[in-house]
């Protein structure tokens, strides 16, 4: 089977013609438009191949978390091609696809100076996620999205991959998510950044038990294993018109055969 593997596309930005020559699956790893904007850009680009979305963060900009899902899953369902997974899973050929945005724990510097709660903190100031681009509805308030919110979404995430995993494989198994489960994913200039632990999670013990794990979130390309499973990031990043991909090492045409 061939995947197509995208993520980071930001077409907010600017838009992004692909080649599907000899695809059989295109796989979205997030970011790809803000809300459901994305949609018709992924129906005209698809050509009717089966496409697997998790949404990412900037889905959810400019709108209400849960709204917005709703939103997404309600375009989705009526586009038959493409299908949306948070928390999901399909079979599509003998391959099994499990979907969830993933979101993260603060803890990627757990036993260093870089507490939970501080990382939390840098977050809550220094990212938009938590300074008004999410809204977030909770006991009937809208409010801001808080670093709490998505530690919750990040617990059932990882809760249901890990499960999901541990059950008997009848069939291959590919884990797209839009967060990263490794801090093989940090490249080294943000190795130690404040931020991080907004981007990525130590989930090794989960990855392991995968094939292959795709995410995004970072505008950084990483192809590496833990144990048996490859773990995969193509992102294009920002791309405002004139300027070309933020990311220089992006492949629009990264397929790979699993």
């Amino acid at each position: 089977m061939n995947l197509l593997i995208l993520s980071d596309l930001h077409l907010e930005f600017s838009l992004l013609n692909i080649d599907t020559t000899g695809v059989d699956v295109i796989v979205l790893a997030g970011d790809i438009h803000l809300g459901t904007r994305g949609i018709p850009w992924i129906e005209a680009q698809s050509k009717g191949l089966p496409v697997i979305y998790v949404p990412g963060n900037h889905e959810f900009y400019k709108g209400e978390h849960s709204r917005v899902l709703r939103d997404l899953r309600v375009a989705c369902a009526a586009t038959p091609n493409v299908h949306l997974l948070d928390m999901d899973k399909i079979t599509i050929g003998d391959v099994e696809f499990l979907g969830a945005t993933l979101w993260t724990d603060f803890a990627l510097y757990r036993g260093t100076e870089q507490s939970v709660l501080s990382a939390e903190g840098y977050a809550a100031r220094g990212m938009s996620d938590f300074t008004g681009s999410i809204r977030f509805e909770a006991r009937g308030v809208f409010r801001k999205l808080q670093p709490r919110d998505t530690i919750q979404m990040h617990i059932a995430a990882r809760q249901w991959l890990n499960n999901e995993l541990m059950a008997p494989a009848q069939r291959k198994r590919v884990v797209i998510t839009h967060h990263a489960p490794s801090r093989q994913s940090v490249a080294p200039q943000y190795q130690d950044d404040p931020l991080t632990p907004a981007y990525a999670s130590r989930m090794e013990s989960v990855v392991q038990l995968a094939n292959l794990w795709i995410h995004g979130h970072m505008h950084d390309s990483f192809d590496y294993t833990v144990g048996e499973c490859r773990v995969v990031c193509n992102p294009r990043g920002y791309a405002p018109k004139g300027r070309g991909a933020e990311n220089l090492e992006f492949d629009a045409g990264l397929v790979l055969n699993f």
